[in-house]
């Protein structure tokens, strides 16, 4: 059932010129940026990842009133200059293993630019084969660390998917995919992964003192999904882990004052009951289960799943377009533009129109968050924390790939050109062909 993508704008000739100047006016802020980490979610990798866009975006965008800060090939100069920084500084960082805030990350970005299916196409060293041997070893058996896409195996997973077919990506899939098989905890025909308390914020620690199981795309089960989608799809043996993981995943789904939705997570054995509403983001709630539900669908040929992937998917738009929206910003992570590609990605994948008519939606929603008038600040605000009470701060300099302007961007280019954006398989809402 999964095909090669065909991608098609979202937005055509004038109505695709909005999205091109805000795209152009973040551009001339990111050019001015001097990031002070390597990272992928705030630092060099994730910068370079947009210049890398921008310069092929340049190539095949629409006129503007504004003039491009820069042209295509300087652009493309930026993304190489900054991910060749990345990696001379990689040996001497102190950073962990995360996917956004460690090695894994810088190593995918790099993965990403020099493999042969990248849209770069560039005949370069492969800079990669030092971490990956680290990487091979740091997966010890049993497994203690987190299992999630943020910091971990399923992290992990993804970066191993993308450097696929080499076999070193074939060995490291192969024990990580025995690593999650390791940490499945069983129930009849139903299997889930649980979150053990010392992986729990002291904020969850204080209502789940026996863990929980995670439904999330972001930290839980809904990542395993879309990895185990992605491994079957290229030939491993997991169909019967990922047909039961799925059917888990279904089961969870509640009713709530006439709302149906997935909850954040199931815990187990709790000591004093939260209050459940649902979520739109990618990282929580309807929208990442839905998303991964749509790759388990199409790797098992379910049409059954994937139908009932674009149900919930739909049911979340409406959610987050009606007056009762708990979205708060514009970000990739739980803001407009991530639930605006998402619902892009997904209707590119199955062609439904109502995928992409909610998404227009979400990316007009997006465009009028935009607020340029004070030039200290870049345009789009997040949101940096929310109080006891309820008081919520903003950020107005975030310039990250999950919460800030790069992920923004990459997702308004993703709607206006007719190029794949292949960065994507970072979210877990896709994976190489």
């Amino acid at each position: 059932m999964a095909t090669t993508v065909v991608w098609k704008p979202l937005f055509k000739d004038q109505a695709a010129l909005p999205f091109s100047c805000v795209i152009h006016d973040l551009a001339s802020h990111l050019l001015m940026h001097q990031p002070q980490c390597l990272t992928l979610d705030k630092g060099m990798s994730g910068l370079s990842l947009f210049f890398a866009y921008y310069a092929r975006y340049l190539g095949d965008s629409p006129t503007c009133t504004h003039t491009p800060v820069l042209q295509s090939e300087q652009a493309f100069l930026k993304s190489q200059k900054l991910m060749t920084q990345a990696i001379d500084e990689f040996a001497d960082a102190d950073l962990g293993l995360d996917l956004y805030a460690g090695y894994t990350g810088i190593a995918f970005v790099s993965a990403h630019f020099y493999s042969a299916t990248c849209f770069l196409n560039q005949e370069q060293e492969d800079l990669n084969h030092d971490f990956d041997e680290s990487l091979f070893e740091c997966l010890s058996d049993p497994w203690t660390g987190h299992y999630d896409l943020i910091i971990g195996l399923v992290g992990f997973g993804l970066y191993a998917l993308e450097r696929l077919p080499a076999l070193w990506a074939h060995r490291c899939l192969t024990r990580i995919i025995e690593q999650i098989k390791e940490l499945a905890c069983w129930q009849g025909p139903l299997v889930m992964w649980r979150t053990p308390v010392s992986h729990l914020s002291l904020f969850k620690q204080d209502f789940a003192p026996h863990g929980l199981y995670d439904l999330g795309l972001a930290h839980g089960i809904s990542g395993i999904i879309s990895l185990l989608s992605g491994a079957l799809h290229h030939g491993f043996d997991v169909q019967d882990l990922l047909a039961a993981a799925v059917a888990y995943l279904c089961e969870q789904e509640i009713t709530l004052d006439g709302d149906r939705f997935f909850p954040h997570y199931t815990i187990i054995n709790p000591l004093k009951k939260i209050q459940l509403t649902p979520k739109q983001g990618w990282c929580y709630g309807d929208l990442g289960v839905a998303a991964s539900l749509l790759l388990a669908g199409q790797s098992l040929n379910r049409a059954d799943i994937v139908t009932r992937s674009i149900a919930v998917a739909c049911r979340v738009a409406q959610r987050g377009l009606s007056a009762q929206s708990n979205i708060l910003d514009a970000s990739l992570c739980h803001g407009d533009a991530g639930i605006a590609h998402v619902l892009n990605r997904m209707y590119q994948t199955t062609a439904d129109e109502s995928l992409a008519e909610y998404a227009r939606l979400f990316f007009i929603k997006t465009l009028k968050r935009y607020q340029p008038q004070d030039s200290n600040l870049l345009g789009y605000q997040s949101v940096d924390d929310i109080l006891d009470d309820g008081t919520i701060t903003l950020d107005a300099k975030d310039y990250s790939f999950l919460t800030g302007i790069v992920g923004i961007s990459l997702s308004l280019m993703a709607a206006i050109t007719a190029q794949e954006p292949k960065w994507d398989h970072l979210l877990g809402i896709s994976w190489p062909r």
